[in-house]
């Protein structure tokens, strides 16, 4: 894969991707971003170089689907908006502050008679292109071409002489270069030698995922996994939907349930199906007590007769606590709405707009991954030195994501979570039972108590009417009772694309769920079975990367002293 520059020169005003106005004076306005700074969509830029291809290509007998691809062929030119670079600084300052815009007034007339229509007159919103530095730059992504499509790809970029809108009105002439880069090798990112990590993605263009059970502020972990054997396959020169399948090196990491990645959502901020009290005063390691333990240990309380609740302050420097549903992961994610208009094959006119929500350029995200040998670092590492590409518009400028670095989750030995959370509650449920006179409370030995929570979606057998005890089936620990719970089920289905079929509707418990379990067992001779379900996952579909579980995590923190 090459990687060029797209370098756009305004030769006077310009209004590219123009839609409903912000301001009521103004009919049709100049697309900027969220600091007011415009850019050129890349669906205008394909648009416009595509048509030129296909004009050359019927002169020269050739074809233009190996440059942009067709249904069921992917493109081979990958073209990202094109936005001003950050050596014109000021210039992007100036339009931030609403510099740099011209406002062009006219009026419809009719063909028939040249007389103004009824209310006709309109406003639009371009950018001034009198400055002679201004310059807007797009990277273009080109697989291996023979000569020919070379050719025609920078034929058709040199006969692009208008762009955007209002081009038969004198607005949108443009003066297209495209520059060659140095060949597009990604420096894959370090990964540990761990066997539970977390990947860090940025987004190198805006990304389109369709809104779910999330929220629509993650990528799903299904789009991801896809997303990595594509990527995957790119970097080996394979087809992703057969001969990865085949291949005893790929096959083991991405399609057997017992070995497989257990890749998790890319989220922007923690999964998280419970919530933490922390203290707002205490910077340093803050106090902080975990919902579900709190839950827990006050209806134990309530069973032998007593009434417990959280205490109003902070039992270090007294002030009030406040409530955070989930901790920062990756950046708070920053979305803008796109306009996308395909073309109806059957009829050959252009199909109905759809306006759809994208987290833009540069917005982070944060996925975790168990399960990970020798042979995932290697498949970690061909996605990462070729990049990503998820959601919808993969060929029209959106999805390119990059892997930007790998992190350690916790390497924090099971048994030692496993004891610390054990100490923890019990502690917690002595100090309850103490302050309330209630000696019933006080769990007797021989007994545990172990916190599971879903790292990735799990699929679990039955409907969602009582997802804790499908849960709790699927987990197979036996005498385990639910002490407490906070879980979130969503229905999970898609179209599963190596195998070119439909697949079916499953129920799944959501990632960020959590059970807090008492065991009639003893920790010691629980370490090996729960290490057992931790490493190889739980419930239907593990091949997929469903079903990763982790015990006892450190986000459960019972740490706040309670008063009747």
């Amino acid at each position: 894969m090459t990687r060029h520059t797209l370098v756009v020169r305004p030769r006077g005003a310009l209004l590219v991707g123009g839609g409903g106005a912000l301001t009521p004076h103004l009919d049709v306005a100049q697309v900027r971003d969220d600091d007011g700074v415009p850019h050129i969509p890349a669906t205008a830029l394909r648009g416009a170089i595509r048509e030129q291809a296909e004009r050359l290509a019927r002169e020269a007998g050739a074809d233009v689907s190996s440059l942009f691809g067709e249904p069921g062929r992917a493109a081979r030119v990958r073209i990202g908006d094109a936005v001003i670079p950050p050596a014109l600084d000021a210039t992007r300052d100036a339009f931030a502050r609403g510099e740099g815009y011209t406002v062009r007034h006219g009026a419809t007339r009719t063909r028939e008679t040249g007389q103004c229509l009824p209310d006709a007159h309109y406003r639009r919103e371009a950018i001034d292109g009198g400055a002679a530095d201004l310059r807007f730059e797009a990277t273009v992504d080109v697989d291996t071409l023979d000569p020919a499509a070379e050719r025609l790809l920078r034929g058709a970029v040199h006969a692009v002489h208008a762009i955007g809108f209002g081009r038969s009105g004198g607005l949108g002439a443009v003066a297209l270069t495209l520059e060659s880069a140095p060949p597009a090798t990604p420096t894959a990112p370090a990964i540990p030698e761990h066997d539970a990590i977390t990947i860090t993605l940025r987004a190198e263009e805006p990304i389109v995922i369709d809104a779910d059970s999330r929220g629509a502020a993650a990528i799903p972990a299904p789009v991801l996994r896809a997303a990595l054997i594509a990527a995957v396959a790119r970097a080996r020169g394979t087809d992703p939907r057969h001969d990865l399948a085949d291949d005893d090196a790929v096959r083991p990491v991405a399609f057997d349930a017992a070995t497989c990645l257990r890749i998790g959502d890319a989220s922007t901020a923690a999964p998280r199906a419970h919530t933490t009290v922390v203290c707002t005063q205490c910077p340093a390691d803050p106090p902080a007590l975990d919902t579900l333990v709190r839950d827990f240990v006050a209806g134990r309380i309530a069973d032998a007769g007593g009434r417990v609740r959280l205490d109003a302050r902070c039992p270090r420097c007294g002030t009030a606590p406040s409530t955070d549903g989930a901790a920062p992961h990756g950046d708070a994610a920053r979305r803008r709405l796109v306009a996308t208009q395909g073309i109806d094959r059957v009829r050959g006119t252009p199909g109905a707009p759809v306006v759809r929500t994208a987290f833009d350029r540069g917005t982070r995200f944060v996925a975790r991954i168990g399960r990970i040998d020798d042979a995932g670092r290697a498949f970690l590492r061909d996605a990462a030195s070729v990049g990503l590409r998820v959601g919808r518009g993969r060929n029209r400028g959106f999805g390119h994501v990059a892997i930007e670095s790998c992190a350690v989750v916790d390497d924090t030995p099971l048994a030692e979570r496993l004891a610390a959370f054990d100490r923890a509650t019990r502690d917690a449920i002595d100090g309850a039972a103490g302050t309330c006179g209630v000696a019933e409370a006080a769990p007797p030995l021989g007994r545990s108590f172990v916190a599971v929570t879903a790292s990735t979606d799990v699929i679990v057998a039955g409907d969602a009417t009582d997802a804790e005890s499908a849960w709790l089936a699927a987990l197979g620990l036996d005498g385990a009772t639910i002490g407490a719970g906070s879980v979130r089920t969503t229905r999970t289905t898609g179209y599963d694309g190596f195998r070119n079929r439909q697949k079916p509707v499953r129920t799944a418990i959501t990632a960020g769920s959590v059970l807090l379990l008492e065991l009639d067992a003893s920790l010691e001779s629980l370490v090996d079975a729960l290490a057992a379900r931790e490493r190889d996952g739980i419930g239907d579909v593990r091949e997929e990367g469903f079903g990763a579980i982790r015990f006892s995590d450190a986000t459960h923190r019972p740490g706040w002293r309670t008063t009747t």
